[in-house]
């Protein structure tokens, strides 16, 4: 468990009711640390006065109710500095992350890929999703969806039926009735991976938290696979946080008489994802040069550092790239000792590190001023 007292945990418990909403301006700092892209978990801010201090209590007593709730219900909640928090990725912008299951989301995503796509699926999709999620799974791969129907609900499905453990988003807190066929994957997946979260229990999906939750879905693996969508479909905003972030991103092509292959074609065609039509293809995409990754010989480190601006004060750090480095640690302390060498005082950094081949691990190191 990370160094927070209870107080502190009690209000970003609280605070994380406010994903997918508007946010009272007096805690748009709290919330959005500098060099933070932030802004996207929160719709807008409401400018009316109210006092600081009376809406962070009333935040931390609703926080304190959520985390006694989410106890009685068998749900963790994990912050920055916790044992198996995903440091470098879009977990770091959110106040904390609440978890069904494993809590080590940072081992199950240590080589991960995110599979999205259409809610109303075609058999070619069916199709398509369940050749890729079953070999990635089979390949030593975690599959990482989200709890919707059609493709997430295949991708998932099928992973399930592998050795591999599968990471399931929501866009609802954790104690959510389901309908079958989702409730049973759900209830599978926290058994043998995990169902996570940034939405606090009793929270039910709105638009703004399904478009929230398929933001953060396209932050969380290497790569991130679009089969099928809409035109309007939120699931291709996975794919676009996945490559706004440096990550891969990956589309599916299809008949070109069928509406759910516009987007992907349109995505493939404008260069925003690679196209793909299996597992190798997307194992390839994350390896090869010239794709969405800088290089073969290249680490990219994704952090947040802790006192850099003044004690306690969070900075979010643009990706770094470290060539030919040895090791995973090798690439955040080469990082380290060019961004905030000269730093003086004591600063605490958690990263996220992918290697050439996508493995991804999670990091933090505290240097003493």
């Amino acid at each position: 468990m990370s160094h927070l007292d209870e107080d502190t945990r009690d209000f970003l418990a609280g605070l994380s009711s406010q994903l997918g909403r508007a946010l009272p301006a007096e805690l748009i700092r709290t919330a959005t640390p500098p060099g933070s892209s932030i802004r996207w978990a929160y719709q807008g801010t409401i400018d009316k006065p109210t006092d600081d201090e009376q809406v962070a209590r009333q935040l931390g007593e609703l926080g304190r109710t959520l985390r006694q709730r989410a106890t009685a219900a068998g749900i963790s909640m994990l912050v920055r500095g916790d044992a198996g928090w995903p440091s470098g990725t879009g977990c770091d912008d959110l106040p904390c992350l609440w978890v069904r299951g494993s809590t080590d989301i940072a081992g199950l995503l240590g080589k991960a890929v995110a599979v999205t796509g259409a809610r109303d699926c075609t058999n070619y999709g069916l199709v398509a999703a369940t050749n890729i999620a079953g070999d990635l799974a089979d390949a030593g791969w975690t599959v990482v969806t989200g709890a919707g129907y059609g493709i997430e609900a295949r991708a998932a499905a099928t992973a399930l039926s592998t050795t591999s453990a599968p990471v399931l988003l929501t866009a609802s807190g954790l104690d959510h009735r389901y309908t079958d066929p989702i409730a049973s994957i759900v209830e599978q997946t926290a058994v043998k991976g995990a169902v996570i979260s940034p939405f606090p229990p009793g929270t039910e999906p709105t638009r703004p938290r399904i478009w929230l939750r398929s933001h953060l879905l396209g932050t969380l693996a290497v790569a991130t696979v679009l089969v099928e969508a809409g035109v309007r479909s939120n699931t291709t905003l996975a794919v676009r946080a996945a490559a706004d972030t440096g990550r891969v991103a990956c589309a599916v092509p299809g008949p070109v008489t069928s509406a759910l292959s516009t987007t992907c074609h349109a995505l493939i065609a404008d260069g925003t994802a690679r196209l793909v039509t299996d597992a190798r293809d997307v194992l390839t995409a994350i390896s090869k040069p010239g794709g969405s990754t800088p290089g073969e010989d290249m680490y990219v480190v994704r952090a947040v550092a802790i006192g850099v601006d003044g004690p306690g004060v969070i900075r979010q750090v643009p990706p770094f790239n470290v060539q030919a480095p040895p090791s995973h640690a090798h690439a955040i302390n080469a990082m380290y000792d060019v961004v905030f060498g000269g730093q003086r005082g004591p600063v605490e950094l958690h990263a996220g590190i992918h290697d050439p081949a996508g493995r991804y691990e999670a990091i933090t190191i505290k240097v003493k001023g």
